[in-house]
């Protein structure tokens, strides 16, 4: 092995440096465009207006909500999702809690 083999980082390191980059790359991106947003409005009753003029363009045209699931199918889906965070989040602290002293 020579110096510059020795010196060349693993695919694994490669891997995980260009996840960071990629990642630090949509923080960036999320941070310019919350800082051309931060500024949009210089005082409180500018906010109100820019609120106000958005409800009443969607009052303009309203859409009704449609219900595309039953109701069956909605409770259905909170129940898998009260026992997933059961089980990861209560269940262990339950078991934890619950050992008994050998």
């Amino acid at each position: 092995m020579n110096r510059s083999e020795a010196r060349r980082p693993s695919r694994r390191a490669l891997i995980r440096t260009a996840a960071k980059t990629n990642a630090a790359r949509r923080l960036n991106t999320y941070d310019d465009v919350a800082a051309k947003n931060a500024g949009a409005h210089r005082s409180v009753a500018q906010l109100e207006a820019t609120i106000r003029e958005f409800i009443d363009a969607r009052h303009a045209n309203p859409k009704p909500f449609v219900w595309i699931k039953t109701a069956d199918q909605i409770l259905e889906n909170i129940a898998r999702f009260a026992q997933r965070t059961f089980d990861f989040q209560i269940a262990p602290l339950i078991a934890r809690t619950t050992r008994s002293a050998d």
